[in-house]
């Protein structure tokens, strides 16, 4: 997606969905990179953008909240899959390789509009580093 594609998500009570990225106050679930670090998030975001996310919630729905949804992602990773969720964005400037491993998280959340993002800005920076 480029600048000429950014939208607005609105949420249904009219509040701006970005406005509630990595918003600690608000979330009740809780998505946990590898090393331990956590970002908080909110089940009705995320249920409806992947079904594995839908998948966890429901089988944690008894959990007291937040709920811990552990992963085996890079703190990068999960900050910008979190990003693109809420904002429609992605930092792919943040880490070297971040886009080839988003493209794998995508794949593994089952969220083929997130992947097909993250493959083209692969592709992009793969023709660059040959200079074409």
């Amino acid at each position: 997606m480029n600048s000429a594609e950014s939208y607005l998500i609105v949420a249904p009570n009219g509040v701006l969905v970005s406005s509630y990225f990595l918003n600690v106050e608000d979330s009740d679930a809780r998505i946990v990179a590898k090393d331990g670090r956590e970002v908080p998030a909110h089940r009705c975001i995320l249920s409806p953008v992947s079904p594995i996310f839908r998948m966890i919630f429901e089988m944690k729905a008894e959990q007291p909240r937040p709920v811990n949804v552990s992963t085996d992602m890079s703190y990068d990773a999960v900050i910008e899959t979190m990003r693109f969720i809420y904002m429609a964005c992605v930092n792919f400037n943040c880490k070297p390789g971040i886009a080839e491993e988003l493209v794998e998280v995508a794949d593994s959340l089952q969220m083929p509009r997130f992947k097909r993002y993250c493959e083209q800005e692969a592709l992009n920076r793969s023709f660059s580093s040959m200079g074409l």
